[in-house]
């Protein structure tokens, strides 16, 4: 690349448009970098594209069905260009084999020439670009020309496996440009134009001599474009800091758009003590060096290898001088504002001598750096080790004071990490900080840009989730605070809802996605295989497909995870992708050939009857084998028994009956069906691995949480977020879904914002907010375990994890103790466990619960869920048979009906150790009062009192779950008791 200083020239009469107001700062605002900017509109096509995929999609996969057979689904479309940005299906054979670049591009373009309904594209019109490979697989990409020049994002693609077999194509064709290729402005009027419009020094700036001339489609609106011809003008400027891209229109000087290429970082976390490894709040580690090189004098050089190990070949016996500084063949690091650190010493041969960098000889961000950019290349090595850019060098600067300095770092090519300073840390001691960096890089090379939707930063996180294992990014950013960052890739974000334009926030989305795939691999085969299968599908995913926007990347981890060249029937891990992708609202494509079981989990329960298993099963090829339908269950662990799944008489549906099982109890099971070709399937899908579970249990508060109520002892002072019982509006900080297995919806939640609002609306604000439980009387219980499942989150907005979330239990109206008092496992449906006879150590008695959202730090966000609470309890009554010995434990107590289910006519007994106004009542599920069985005072000692089973309108009440509630003075305690017929 060469560069040439800007004369100083007036240019006259040209129209020069007004600068834009976005940017790509990390979250400090530098105004001079943003209102430089010029932002072309861009309207999703994920969005927009939606109404035009139901109009026009048809035609298009009804004309690949009748030229190639099988099934054809449109994944998205491009609403300007009229085409499908990208389709997939179930393949067709179009070669033998692809055996190089010119193979691939000759059957690449027979597909487009045959299918002019699908590409809409004049093959004369389109540049061939690359034809990228792996894992089986091949991609072909073109570039759309107009008069010999390239169409800014006109492209078309095609996927094949290596056999032949086409199963993945798209066109982003721009049709109709009407627009003279002859400039009327030169090159070098252009570049004058553009350095005009900016703080061009003479001294100090360049203007890049590369410039091209294109054919730029501008976004009118959702469906239109305009075309115009100009000069792509490349500048660099050094304060503001800044590698600006320019759009110049060729007939007429305007400015069409102008965007920063430095990719920076402003961060936004917390800091502390040293760094070493990922970040310098983890301790100090001595690691080998990687990849350093070294001379030894008058002998030669050489690079350490993975382990640190080195050798010099020589053929003397005289003592040499050893000399390295932080170069490799993958990173040279600069310190900018000073000498690079450097170390000699004299070595004699046959015997070791060791490079120890250390404090006393390097600064900690010179080997930080030099250490994570190495790591980077020893990752890819698992998976592409001949990928190119993790194998040439970077230049690495460290210590800058300029720019965008304190507290940032960016990518211009280079990558760069300010000195600490202003309350920030130094962020080339911030390892997972200079993964992401680089990550803009890789980026860059596979695109030649950074993508739409935040993609870049998107894509630069995961990068750096990969290699630290965080889901935070730049944890320790602020110095002194090492619990939080300024990003987390564990999230609940939704696309296309939580898109806002901000390059950062809308990363997030793509990268909560890849997390989420990650930790289900690494459930399925281990951290190092999980994690590096990951990285396998993303990276290839995105060499083969070179996808622009989310939905595209999305579609794109199926495509390099699919081992057959026809997406129709799944992939290897289209459940755990499938599952991703819908934690964050994209789109899976369907699976249509092979077996099907469609299932609605069981529930947690208080019954101990039988329980009914149906599901959908069929297969779309074939009949499907009867001997193979079964389902496995196991209760409380034990070994799995065997059920047969029969035909229930609707139309594909099949069940099974679990035996009843006595409270408390942990039920597991599964399906499994294959049919008549072999194909089969697992519900859940990777079964006996993971399991369907429910619970039967004493309590158990699914939907109704009768008898839970807000702010019970009058304590808290929350202005906003208070719990509420309702279904959840999802944000980038709050559950949009109940934990529970539908039909299921509702859940306690901290206040509900409106579709599409901000993670602040609604948010806990000034103070606590509670919900109680009602009493649960444990007495005599020799097992007692509480379950739920909590939604708890703090770690985003200004001042994150300066919250702690809390769980507490009392017995009868004495001293909470906590069960909880953390923030961890964040945003995310996580479930607890508790036993309360050995955290109390011994009888539990009347116990009540407790859980506190709490907002007592300034700028903190906070947003909490309950859900699913389950009592697992086994009473002892062998020791109270008589109403003398329970009237001798002087408490108050309500023991229920001794059976339990009950037919017929039963007691329900209780205790007072005081003469006490005594209510005892029955409810329905609904909280609808059924019976009053007692409302009257009751002596010291036991009682019981009679229920015939009828409602208070004397008919008999049906089957099915009933509370037992008893209110004594201040007492108030509940039992379910299931009634059989």
């Amino acid at each position: 690349m060469s560069f040439r200083l800007r004369p100083s020239l007036l240019i006259m009469g040209v129209a020069i448009a007004a600068a834009g107001i976005s940017g790509t700062a990390w979250g400090i605002a530098h105004d001079d970098h943003t209102q430089l900017e010029i932002p072309l509109a861009n309207y999703s096509q994920h969005v927009v594209g939606r109404a035009a995929l139901a109009l026009e999609a048809p035609a298009v996969t009804s004309a690949l069905e009748s030229n190639y057979g099988g099934n054809w689904h449109v994944y998205t479309w491009n609403a300007q260009t009229g085409t499908p940005s990208a389709l997939y299906g179930s393949g067709v054979n179009v070669a033998s084999a692809l055996r190089d670049d010119m193979d691939a591009e000759r059957v690449a373009r027979d597909v487009i020439a045959a299918n002019p309904q699908v590409f809409r594209a004049d093959n004369a019109n389109l540049r061939f670009l690359s034809a990228p490979t792996g894992l089986g697989k091949r991609a072909v990409h073109f570039q759309q020309t107009y008069e010999g020049l390239d169409v800014v994002q006109g492209r078309v693609h095609l996927t094949f496996t290596e056999a032949g077999r086409l199963f993945v194509m798209g066109s982003d064709y721009y049709p109709g440009i009407d627009v003279s290729p002859v400039p009327a402005l030169s090159l070098l009027d252009a570049q004058d134009i553009a350095a005009g419009d900016l703080p061009f020094n003479d001294a100090t700036d360049t203007i890049e001599e590369d410039g091209q001339l294109l054919v730029l489609p501008v976004q009118i609106n959702e469906s239109r474009v305009e075309y115009h011809l100009v000069w792509q003008v490349r500048i660099r400027t050094e304060s503001p800091l800044g590698r600006w891209m320019n759009y110049v229109d060729a007939h007429t000087g305007e400015i069409l758009g102008r965007d920063n290429e430095v990719c920076a970082t402003d961060f936004v976390g917390n800091a502390t003590s040293d760094v070493q490894p990922d970040t310098y709040c983890n301790p100090e580690e001595t690691q080998p060096c990687s990849y350093l090189n070294l001379s030894v004098s008058g002998a030669g050089s050489t690079t350490t290898d993975v382990d640190g190990n080195w050798t010099v070949p020589y053929g003397g016996s005289d003592d040499r001088t050893v000399s390295s500084s932080f170069i490799g063949p993958y990173v040279r690091v600069y310190n900018y504002n000073g000498a690079e650190s450097s170390i000699s010493g004299i070595a004699t041969p046959g015997v070791p001598y060791t490079i120890a960098w250390t404090d006393a000889n390097a600064r900690q961000d010179e080997r930080d750096v030099f250490d994570a950019i190495n790591d980077i290349h020893e990752f890819f090595l698992g998976f592409d080790p001949d990928w190119g850019y993790v194998n040439e060098q970077i230049q690495a600067y460290v210590n800058r004071t300029d720019g965008y300095c304190p507290g940032n770092a960016w990518w211009d090519g280079t990558i760069n990490f300010c000195a600490a300073g202003g309350g920030f840390a130094n962020t080339g001691e911030i390892q997972g900080v200079v993964h992401h960096e680089f990550g803009h890089g890789i980026q860059w090379s596979i695109l030649g840009a950074q993508g739409n939707e935040g993609l870049g930063e998107g894509n630069s996180d995961i990068i750096a989730n990969l290699m630290t294992q965080e889901s935070i990014i730049g944890r320790g950013f602020y110095q002194d605070n090492c619990s939080s960052g300024i990003r987390n890739s564990d999230n609940n974000m939704q696309y296309p809802e939580d898109l806002n334009g901000s390059v950062h926030n809308d990363g997030q989305i793509i990268a909560g996605f890849t997390w989420d795939f990650m930790v289900l691999m690494q459930g399925l085969y281990g951290e190092e295989t999980g994690t590096l299968l990951t990285a396998e599908r993303w990276h290839y995913g995105r060499v083969l497909e070179q996808p622009f926007n989310q939905p595209a990347q999305v579609l794109a981890t199926f495509i390099a995870d699919d081992d057959d060249g026809n997406l129709d029937n799944g992939t290897p891990h289209y459940d755990y992708l499938c599952e991703a992708a819908m934690n964050h609202s994209y789109e899976c494509p369907e699976i249509l050939v092979g077996v099907i079981i469609i299932h609605e989990p069981l529930s947690a329960t208080t019954d101990e009857g039988d329980r009914d298993v149906v599901a959908t099963i069929y297969s779309t090829e074939t009949t499907l084998d009867p001997s193979t339908l079964e389902l496995q269950y196991m209760i409380d662990g034990g070994g799995f028994n065997v059920l047969a799944l029969t035909d229930t008489g609707n139309p594909d549906e099949y069940g099974a009956t679990i035996p009843g099982a006595s409270q408390p109890a942990t039920v597991e099971y599964y399906l499994y069906a294959a049919d008549l070709n072999a194909n089969e399937k697992y519900s859940p899908a990777l079964a006996p691995a993971d399991l369907h579970t429910y619970e039967v249990g004493m309590v158990v508060e699914l939907e109704e949480f009768t008898g839970w109520q807000v702010d019970v002892e009058g304590t808290d002072d929350a202005t906003t977020g208070v719990w509420i019982l309702d279904d959840p509006v999802g944000t980038g900080a709050q559950p949009e879904d109940d934990h529970t297995a539908d039909p299921g919806v509702i859940c306690w939640v901290t206040g509900n914002g409106v579709p599409g609002g901000g993670m602040g609306v609604e948010d806990v604000d000034n103070g606590s907010t509670s919900v109680y439980s009602p009493y649960y009387d444990l007495s005599n219980a020799t097992t007692a375990i509480v379950k739920y499942w909590r939604w708890y989150s703090n770690n985003q907005g200004g001042g994150p994890n300066a919250d702690d979330w809390q769980v507490a239990v009392r017995q009868d109206t004495g001293a909470w103790q906590n069960l909880e008092f953390n923030m961890d496992n964040q945003n995310t449906w996580v479930q607890r466990e508790f036993d309360l006879v050995s955290f109390f150590g011994g009888d539990p008695g009347n116990v009540q619960f407790k859980f506190v959202a709490s907002d007592l730090a300034t700028g903190s966000l906070v947003e909490a869920a309950v859900d699913d609470f389950v009592i697992l309890a086994s009473l002892d009554y062998s020791d109270v048979d008589t109403d003398e010995d329970l009237a001798s434990s002087l408490s108050f107590a309500l023991y229920g009906t001794q059976s339990n289910p009950v037919a017929g006519p039963t007691q329900v007994r209780f205790q007072v150790p005081a003469q006490v106004e005594t209510r005892v009542s029955v409810y329905d599920v609904s909280g609808r009062l059924v019976n009053l069985l007692a409302n009257e005072s009751f002596a010291p000692g036991a009682h019981s009192v009679g229920w015939d089973g009828r409602d208070t309108g004397g008919e008999p009440v049906g089957a099915g779950v009933y509370f037992i509630q008893m209110q004594a003075g201040e007492f108030n305690a509940t039992r379910a008791i299931v009634v059989s017929q």
